[in-house]
C-alpha cells in the first residue's frame, strides 16, 4: 500500500511538472513570435522586453521538465529564475523599466 502511494505521488509530481513545463515552453514560443513581430515593426524596446520574457519562460520550462523527467528531484524553488540566470534587468519582468 505504501509503495503504491509513493508511486502515485511521484507520477502526480511528474505529471504536474510536465504540464507546467509545457505551458511555459508554449509561452516562450509566443514571446519569441512577439519579439520577431516587434523587430519587424521597428519597436526595439518592445523587442527587448519580449526577448527577456521568452528567455525567462524558457528557463522556467527547463526547470519543470527536469523535475518531470526525474520526480525524485525537488520542485523548482521560488523564485523560479534568478537575476543571474536571466542576465537582464529584473525590473522588466516586474513591469517596471
Amino acid at each position: 500500500m505504501y509503495a503504491s502511494y509513493i508511486g502515485l505521488t511521484l507520477w502526480n509530481k511528474s505529471d504536474f511538472c510536465c504540464g507546467w513545463g509545457t505551458h511555459y515552453r508554449q509561452l516562450s514560443v509566443k514571446h519569441k513570435n512577439e519579439q520577431q513581430k516587434a523587430i519587424a515593426e521597428n519597436r526595439p524596446d518592445d523587442a527587448e522586453i519580449y526577448r527577456v520574457y521568452a528567455k525567462a519562460s524558457s528557463l522556467i520550462a527547463d526547470k519543470y521538465h527536469r523535475v518531470a523527467s526525474n520526480p525524485l528531484l525537488p520542485y523548482p524553488k521560488v523564485p523560479l529564475i534568478t537575476e543571474a540566470e536571466l542576465g537582464a534587468d529584473p525590473n522588466i519582468l516586474n513591469g517596471r523599466q
